[in-house]
């Protein structure tokens, strides 16, 4: 449950503010000066800890844009990888891919529109003449939506950031960092998952330190790019990667939780 105080267009969950309106009211005023809304209807926020218990979680709505394909063979179960077209507010569109186990292929139909939730996986893969770290959703349910045009997209990762942040500038001015973090799984491993901030999140990546303790909210993009090879040809590739909406602070998870 949601309740609006008197400041418009900032809403709290009002369970964390139990027997001190005062401080509620603060808090929203504080939120509207800086125009950040912590909670709200531009994006429903999954909170993994409250949820599912998970440190990499993915959800996405999308089209089935191709045929599926077969991936690999593991302790005798076979999984594919199929590509989902997720629609963002822009019209624009990711082309992201999927893997997963072939029980779930019969719901896969070129043209369909599917839910799916999962985790993010990396791996290391030969393409071509040289060797390409692939990001893709591992894939733990399956439904079929009702409506593709809503375009859902949600990412959460909480992990420990494994690289210098690089700061830069695109042609329009537009504040970027890149970051790698890395999100552990069971038994010692570890994902090593790309990451896209902007505006005042990339002012505020380009200040962390290696090592440091990260928890993002954002969607899973493709992007083009063109190679240049050694031999001075170009080559168009894509990449994925995660679009940062939200790096957050430890003040807003301490309101959210």
């Amino acid at each position: 449950l949601f309740e609006v105080t008197g400041v418009q267009t900032c809403a709290l969950p009002i369970w964390k503010f139990q027997g001190n309106r005062r401080l509620l009211e603060t808090v929203c005023r504080a939120a509207e000066e800086r125009n950040e809304i912590l909670m709200g209807a531009k994006m429903e926020v999954h909170m993994i800890k409250q949820e599912n218990g998970e440190n990499n979680y993915i959800q996405i709505i999308g089209e089935v844009g191709q045929e599926i394909r077969y991936s690999h063979t593991i302790f005798g179960e076979r999984f594919f990888e199929v590509e989902v077209i997720v629609k963002r507010l822009s019209d624009a569109v990711d082309k992201v891919l999927a893997t997963l186990p072939e029980r779930y292929c019969s719901q896969l139909k070129v043209g369909s529109c599917i839910g799916i939730r999962g985790q993010l996986r990396t791996y290391s893969k030969d393409v071509g003449n040289h060797k390409q770290v692939l990001l893709r959703i591992f894939v733990r349910e399956v439904w079929d939506a009702q409506a593709c045009a809503e375009g859902i997209n949600q990412v959460e990762l909480i992990g420990f950031l494994c690289k210098e942040p690089i700061y830069r500038r695109t042609p329009l001015n537009r504040e970027i960092t890149d970051l790698m973090v890395a999100v552990n799984r069971p038994y010692g491993k570890a994902d090593y998952i790309p990451c896209i901030c902007w505006g005042k999140d990339a002012r505020d990546a380009a200040g962390k330190q290696v090592g440091e303790p990260i928890h993002i909210l954002g969607r899973m993009q493709s992007r083009k790019y063109v190679k240049l090879l050694p031999m001075g040809e170009q080559e168009e590739r894509v990449t994925y990667e995660i679009s940062v909406m939200r790096l957050l602070s430890n003040y807003e998870k301490m309101i959210l939780g």
